[in-house]
């Protein structure tokens, strides 16, 4: 099971580092084209277009990676807080200012590999507000998407740790875990002792209410207090609940569960 979960993580990396390719390839396509006369089909028989495109393609995949890791580095060290002005601040002025200084650097020397110079070519005319613009909308991009990942790592963290808070005391003669098998209905109380319950599913959570209960699945109903820990399945949009008690099936949620899940815990 891990090797499969690190295998989707490689894959997904790969995938972000083809998009960030393609995304590269792109921009400094129109960063060749920008000011030429001739048709684009007439420019893809020239050899010159896929040298140009090579030299503004490295500067742009630089670019990106370069704006990636400071957004990654940035996002670590402000690990503990939400997206405050200090974060932008930094983020302005590591993936932007920065950025556009390294992006006309590069440029500068690309053009001094051809025998020209960047001051002569119209660069800063025609072509740097677009690249700024860019470099920017890359950041905001990047920024929002690591804030966002931060605040659904940081709602699981804190469903644990509420879960860890529960109080331990509980009725009796209240189950822990409530499931269906085999065309019969059992229950499981808080000393892992399985025994037969004599409603259905949908009675059930219908007799114990949803304050202290929870049917995660068609077949499955759990009791707050029996939750030990929650682990999204990555890729699935599910999530499997480890319960404090002995239990034979697993405990995962439906796709159709798992929002309101999430809500319910917690409250």
């Amino acid at each position: 099971m891990k090797i499969f979960y690190a295998d989707l993580h490689a894959g997904k990396r790969l995938r972000n580092l083809f998009l960030r390719l393609a995304l590269a390839i792109l921009g400094a396509h129109f960063v060749v084209v920008h000011d030429a006369r001739a048709s684009w089909l007439t420019l893809f028989t020239k050899g010159y277009y896929y040298i140009s495109l090579a030299g503004s393609g490295v500067i742009a995949f630089l670019l990106l990676e370069y704006i990636y890791l400071i957004t990654k580095k940035l996002n670590q060290r402000y690990s503990g807080s939400q997206l405050t002005p200090q974060r932008v601040k930094m983020q302005f002025f590591y993936g932007v200012v920065l950025a556009s200084f390294f992006s006309f650097v590069m440029a500068m020397f690309l053009f001094w590999l051809n025998g020209k110079s960047i001051f002569s070519s119209g660069y800063f005319n025609k072509l740097f507000g677009s690249i700024v613009l860019f470099i920017f909308t890359v950041n905001v991009v990047y920024i929002l998407y690591y804030n966002h990942k931060k605040l659904s790592k940081t709602r699981y963290h804190l469903n644990t740790q509420k879960i860890a808070n529960l109080t331990k005391g509980v009725e009796d003669n209240l189950p822990a875990v409530i499931y269906h098998e085999n065309k019969a209905i059992f229950s499981i109380d808080f000393d892992s002792k399985k025994v037969a319950w004599p409603y259905t599913i949908s009675e059930s959570i219908k007799r114990l209410g949803t304050t202290k209960y929870f049917q995660i699945n068609r077949y499955c109903i759990i009791h707050r207090a029996a939750i030990a820990e929650i682990k999204p399945l990555h890729g699935k949009a599910v999530i499997k609940i480890v319960p404090k008690v002995i239990c034979a099936i697993e405990l995962i949620t439906s796709r159709r569960k798992t929002v309101l899940f999430k809500a319910w815990i917690l409250n």
